[in-house]
């Protein structure tokens, strides 16, 4: 199957969501955007879907709708994070799922930490022949985007267990 161009150019807003702004929120503040997330979930999600197309998206018919957009906590200690499930993804690039987590570091007499944080995308793509893959990628606090192989099945579970492998090593 030969991919058609529009296929190779992922679609402004969903991108810019995904390895943007989320990536900047989350390493602004770690603790406090998981807090945010997993306490105000899919209102804080949806409200930061809605800002990205109004800020960043000059034609508004180009602007989408949040739909299947989720927030879920990730909470094993001491990891914790936030595991946000994106529109479906049409093009290359465009990320089913991103994960920000991190190593919860509780301080004496001062507010905890997330400790080693991570900013996880799980993204579409294809393969040489053309046919859909996922590629599991990373973006760190200085915006650099690590491309980490292929990548698990798009499901919550096994995308959350490959970051968690790829954390350990």
């Amino acid at each position: 199957m030969d991919p058609n161009e529009s296929d190779l150019k992922p679609r402004e807003h969903h991108y810019l969501f995904a390895h943007g702004v989320l990536p900047t929120l989350f390493y602004h503040d770690p603790i406090q955007f998981v807090a945010i997330c997993n306490l105000a979930g899919g209102t804080f999600v949806a409200d930061t879907w809605k800002q990205t197309g109004i800020d960043y998206v000059k034609e508004p018919a180009q602007r989408l709708r949040p739909v299947g957009l989720q927030a879920t906590p990730i909470e094993t200690p001491p990891v914790l994070g936030t595991l946000i499930v994106l529109p479906d993804p049409e093009r290359v690039a465009e990320a089913h799922m991103v994960l920000a987590v991190g190593t919860l570091k509780k301080r004496r007499f001062r507010q905890p930490i997330l400790h080693r944080p991570k900013f996880f995308t799980l993204e579409y793509g294809l393969d040489d022949g053309g046919d859909r893959i996922t590629v599991l990628c990373s973006w760190s606090k200085d915006q650099a985007h690590s491309n980490h192989g292929d990548g698990p099945p798009p499901t919550r579970e096994a995308f959350v267990q490959a970051c968690r492998d790829i954390m350990r090593a």
